[in-house]
């Protein structure tokens, strides 16, 4: 249970982080965003080919740029971005729920 609160918690923090993007950030609204992650949906043939973890990552890494040691450079703030704490919030469950379908 603890995990689950501090998951709850860093989200919380990552939700008020990026509604608090620097101005100097293009704000772009929903309608126009590159990031969509507010209507995230997987791809049918993705989910098929790589799994639900692993469509949504193939996702952040195609919309916000692949990172591996390195930082993400946000090039426009808003709902478009503002909505990847819902997908991540989603893929938690999504992955909660794979695992315990492991160990039953």
């Amino acid at each position: 249970m603890e995990a689950n609160s501090k998951r709850h918690d860093k989200l919380n923090l990552l939700a008020l982080y990026l509604k608090n993007l620097p101005d100097h950030i293009p704000l772009v609204p929903a309608s126009a965003t590159a990031n969509g992650f507010d209507f995230y949906v997987a791809d049918d043939e993705d989910v098929s080919d790589m799994g639900e973890i692993g469509a949504l990552n193939r996702e952040f890494e195609i919309r916000l740029g692949q990172r591996n040691n390195g930082p993400i450079i946000f090039k426009e703030r808003g709902a478009g971005l503002e909505g990847v704490v819902d997908v991540f919030t989603n893929g938690w469950m999504i992955s909660s729920r794979l695992q315990s379908m492991h160990t039953c």
